[in-house]
């Protein structure tokens, strides 16, 4: 079941789905070769507005399958926090994966 209160960002049975936000070059691109039945939101700023959290949400409503999506330049710690929210409440029916989640183009003072 879609997310109760907010409109996804695809159509139901969407081929392909990116994630990207704005001035940000990082992008996620999800494939749904078998048109199952897809709903995608943004969760940072949209469904949840305060402290860590994902990105994206795609959810497989067919498989009951939710792939949580984190889109980071460069803070790999930062990125771990936000891909490690909580809103497991919303999606309980749902296997969580994190697929390509933290997407990175720079890795400074890493291992630091």
């Amino acid at each position: 079941m879609p997310l109760k209160g907010f409109t996804s960002l695809c159509s139901k049975y969407a081929m392909q789905i990116v994630s990207k936000d704005k001035g940000n070059p990082q992008y996620h691109r999800a494939k749904n070769p078998a048109g199952a039945y897809v709903t995608h939101y943004k969760i940072d700023g949209n469904v949840i507005k305060a402290g860590s959290r994902c990105d994206y949400l795609l959810l497989n409503e067919e498989s009951r399958m939710a792939y949580l999506i984190e889109l980071k330049g460069s803070d790999l710690v930062k990125a771990a926090e936000d891909i490690l929210c909580n809103f497991s409440a919303r999606i309980k029916r749902f296997t969580v994966f994190v697929v390509c989640g933290i997407i990175l183009d720079k890795c400074d003072k890493m291992w630091q």
